[in-house]
Formats: C-alpha cells, sequence, structure tokens
C-alpha cells in the first residue's frame, strides 16, 4: 500500500469520521491530564498537591473501566457501549462545570475516565471491521491520527489563557459531542 491509497481511504467517510474520532479521544485525554489541575485549582482555590489527585482519578477511571469493558463487551455489542460509555463521559465533563466541590469534581473526573477508557479500542476495531481487507492502511491512518494527542491539549490551553481555565473544559465536551455524534452514526452504519 502506498502513501498515496493510505490516504485515499479518507475519501470514505466512515474511515475518516473514525480517524477524527482517534484525534478527538487521544486529544481529550491528553488535555485531561495536562490541565485538570490547573482547572481543579482555578475553580475551588485549592492546593497543587490537592488537585493533582483529580489526574489519578481520571488515571484509575480509565484502568478500571478498560478492565471492565473486557468483561462488558461480552453482553453488549461495541456500538451501543460506544453510545453508552460517551454518554457517561458527557455526563463527567458537566459534572466538572457544575461540581460544587472539589470532591464531587474529583468524581466527576472519575467518571469522565471511565467513560474514556475504552472509547479508543472501540473505535479502532469498529474501523477496521468496516473495512478488514483494508485494515493495514486504516491502522496506519488511525494510528497516525493519535496526533490528536499533540493539537487538542494546546486548543484547550488557548481557550484557558483567553477565557479561563474552567471553560477550557468545554473542549473536552465538543470532543466528547463529536463522538457522540459518532456513536449514533455507526449505530445506523
Amino acid at each position: 500500500a502506498s502513501f498515496a491509497s493510505c490516504f485515499g481511504l479518507l475519501k470514505n467517510s466512515f474511515v475518516a469520521f473514525m480517524a477524527l474520532s482517534i484525534f478527538l479521544i487521544v486529544g481529550a485525554e491528553v488535555a485531561i491530564n495536562t490541565n485538570i489541575a490547573n482547572i481543579l485549582i482555578a475553580k475551588f482555590g485549592i492546593t497543587l498537591d490537592q488537585a493533582v489527585i483529580g489526574i489519578s482519578m481520571f488515571f484509575a477511571g480509565e484502568t478500571i473501566s478498560r478492565l471492565l469493558g473486557a468483561f462488558i463487551l461480552n453482553w453488549i455489542k461495541p456500538r451501543l457501549f460506544l453510545l453508552l460509555i460517551t454518554l457517561l463521559s458527557l455526563a463527567g465533563v458537566l459534572g466538572v462545570f457544575l461540581a460544587p466541590t472539589n470532591t464531587i469534581a474529583f468524581a466527576s473526573i472519575l467518571v469522565i475516565g471511565l467513560g474514556v477508557g475504552n472509547m479508543f479500542p472501540i473505535i479502532f476495531s469498529l474501523a477496521l471491521e468496516k473495512m478488514p481487507e483494508r485494515a493495514n492502511e486504516i491502522s496506519g491512518l488511525l494510528i497516525m491520527a493519535v496526533s490528536g494527542g499533540a493539537v487538542i491539549p494546546l486548543v484547550m490551553g488557548f481557550v484557558s489563557t483567553t477565557f479561563g481555565p474552567l471553560v477550557s473544559v468545554s473542549v473536552v465536551g465538543a470532543c466528547m459531542l463529536y463522538i457522540l455524534w459518532v456513536s449514533l452514526y455507526v449505530r445506523k452504519n
């Protein structure tokens, strides 16, 4: 397969949607990891030592999610599971916005991690399932899409600097809204 033939797959809307999904989910994960402490400090006036608990909560959620996902996917189809975990992540993002205390914010961050933890492998597998004869090229495109981990945190940082740390959570929310749309799209296609 040539470089051109790999990028030519982006003409297929399903493949393009999946590649953008990987770009956004990896970007959202890195953005949460790199910015959540600043958001918690700005919102609740807590110390950095307290705020970094948010990072641990996020990764705890992701770890638990991946472990549970291995079992849950035996009973729930991946397309439905993607929809459910996306809704869970959005609930967590909303929780961070609305949390009256840092304890509730920590719980909301855990919820985001519980939702986000299985998105990458499900999106990846759904993309490969659609065109198994082009699995190598699609895999290459999806792996290139992890570059979102370098782009989305920059966007979140810009929003944080321009409008404030709490507003920057909307960047993660926007990524999750796109994944929600994709989860509805893949249920029909």
